[in-house]
């Protein structure tokens, strides 16, 4: 499975109004952080704007199956939010981020599929742990190029996605 690197430099053409308005501030701020699917604790699992992790975490508390949507094959760009944390710091101390666009993510392309195996081996619902759905309309990959977070902040994404996952566990 691969996903294609979205890449700091890329045109920008939106394709809804969330990505225009990201865009528009862009334009204006001194510095933009990129963030990729940032999870964490304290995050609300029973939202509509839930990300997956706090949605899986939410459903393993409640001994519900984990609902993944079409095959699970989808993927994304984690990073935990200390990470997220760390970079805006990184950002703030760089002297040389006047108007750059930066990605933050962990450059690692994880499949929703991968995700709910994570949930599932804690599960008590043994085979039931994961419930598939019809698939709905949404990106297929999405991953970072973190390359100039390396190069301008300095900045490396920390907290491995298993473990992220284990410490939001250990919180619950």
């Amino acid at each position: 499975m691969t996903a294609e690197a979205i890449s700091e430099n890329a045109p920008l053409n939106p394709k809804s109004p969330y990505g225009e308005h990201k865009k528009i501030g862009e334009q204006y701020a001194t510095v933009s952080l990129r963030y990729f699917n940032v999870y964490g604790p304290r995050q609300r699992g029973d939202s509509a704007y839930a990300g997956v992790i706090a949605r899986f975490l939410e459903m393993n508390k409640s001994s519900k199956p984990l609902t993944v949507f079409g095959d699970g094959l989808q993927t994304r760009d984690f990073v935990h939010v200390s990470d997220v944390v760390a970079a805006n710091i990184a950002a703030m101390d760089a002297v040389t981020v006047s108007g750059e666009a930066i990605n933050i993510g962990s450059g690692i392309a994880t499949s929703v599929q991968q995700i709910a195996e994570i949930f599932a081996e804690k599960s008590s619902l043994g085979p039931h742990a994961i419930q598939y759905l019809p698939p709905r309309i949404e990106p297929k990959n999405s991953l970072a190029n973190i390359s100039k977070a390396h190069k301008l902040l300095g900045w490396s994404p920390k907290v491995a996605l298993k473990e992220g996952i284990a410490l939001l566990r250990d919180m619950h």
